[in-house]
């Protein structure tokens, strides 16, 4: 277990100036498509032993629900996001320019926070509907805790690397 928190320690300070959206539209702002795969894999990985540790079964049983998962919700997440920004990003965003027209912390900032946080919810829908098709026999609320948790996680995995990216940018602009 040791060694698995160092390998996770040395992907997250290979990939910390890297902005993730992850899975429900992998809408990376990076310098190269390794780093994006890179997450991806670790992303998948995370996810197989949350689903591993709350279903009850194998490892080897639980990569490929959450590969596919990852995957069919990166593919379908990109437009279900460009869907729902203008009927709910815009009118919040043009409402906190009208509430906060100096807001200190630029609006591009809030944009990447808003979508990860509407990518999160559309991850879960779309996982849930994915993993219950791969484990039939294990109750519809095990596999709803195991998509809820496994994303939590990963998403909060991704806010400490765009929040860590943010610092970086602003350590660096002065």
């Amino acid at each position: 277990m040791k060694r698995l928190g160092k390998v996770l320690l040395f992907f997250y300070f290979l990939l910390m100036p890297t902005i993730v959206y992850a899975d429900a539209g992998i809408k990376l702002t990076s310098n190269s498509l390794l780093e994006m795969l890179i997450i991806l894999l670790l992303i998948i990985y995370i996810e197989a032993l949350v689903y591993k540790s709350i279903l009850k079964v194998n490892i080897k049983n639980t990569l490929l629900p959450s590969a596919i998962s990852n995957l069919v919700s990166m593919i379908a997440g990109i437009p279900a996001l460009l869907l729902v920004d203008p009927y709910l990003y815009f009118p919040l965003s043009r409402t906190l320019k009208k509430l906060f027209p100096a807001l200190l912390i630029p609006y591009s900032y809030l944009d990447i926070v808003f979508n990860l946080i509407v990518a999160f919810f559309i991850s879960v829908l779309i996982e849930y509907f994915i993993v219950k098709q791969f484990f039939k026999s294990v109750s519809t609320s095990k596999i709803k805790t195991g998509v809820w948790v496994g994303n939590i996680i990963t998403y909060i995995m991704l806010f400490v690397i765009f929040f860590v990216s943010v610092m970086i940018s602003i350590v660096f602009r002065f």
